[in-house]
């Protein structure tokens, strides 16, 4: 995901945050969905996804984002960091934030625990989100978004949760902004 957008990319972000627009298959709209800000929706329609809607109203994020990738705050960083081993501390998975190699050896290795039959991971994060400081829990979120269970988030604390991003400060802030803007793929 690139930490820059082009004025015309921004304002079409902007925009999408009123709701839905035609898809015009144009450059704006490709680069938004391809960065996961937007999706494609009903024929024709584009609308901003969770990642996007975070984007558009933190734009403090976008820069700390820029300034982590900037330092090198690649997952490496983020897993050694207090606030990520508390939060896999706290539901019990503290060796998978330890085994993993990178992001994408996280989210599959946090998937295959879950066990889609079973619902492991699903049921742990609900518990520790009943639990969690209100910056713990917008890092608890963060980490579902980057594990492949952005939905469970949008579940757990409706369109607040990406509203309230401004609750997590300090280190939690930067676990936030390397979840979101991870290279999963």
């Amino acid at each position: 995901m690139s930490t820059q957008l082009t004025s015309e990319e921004q304002m079409l972000l902007n925009e999408l945050m009123k709701g839905p627009r035609t898809d015009h298959d144009r450059i704006p709209e490709r680069v938004l969905v391809n960065t996961g800000m937007a999706r494609r929706v009903d024929p024709g329609m584009i609308e901003i996804t969770n990642a996007g809607r975070t984007w558009a109203r933190m734009p403090d994020v976008a820069e700390e984002l820029g300034h982590a990738r900037a330092n090198v705050h690649r997952f490496e960083r983020f897993k050694a960091s207090e606030p990520a081993r508390s939060i896999f501390r706290k539901m019990g998975l503290l060796e998978y934030l330890e085994s993993a190699q990178s992001w994408r050896h996280l989210r599959s290795s946090i998937v295959q625990f879950n066990d889609p039959d079973k619902g492991r991971f699903v049921k742990l994060a609900k518990q520790c989100d009943g639990v969690c400081s209100s910056g713990e829990r917008v890092l608890l979120h963060a980490i579902l978004y980057v594990t492949d269970f952005a939905w469970l988030a949008d579940k757990l604390g409706g369109k607040e949760v990406w509203q309230r991003m401004d609750r997590a400060g300090g280190e939690y802030r930067a676990a936030v902004a390397a979840c979101i803007g991870a290279e999963v793929y």
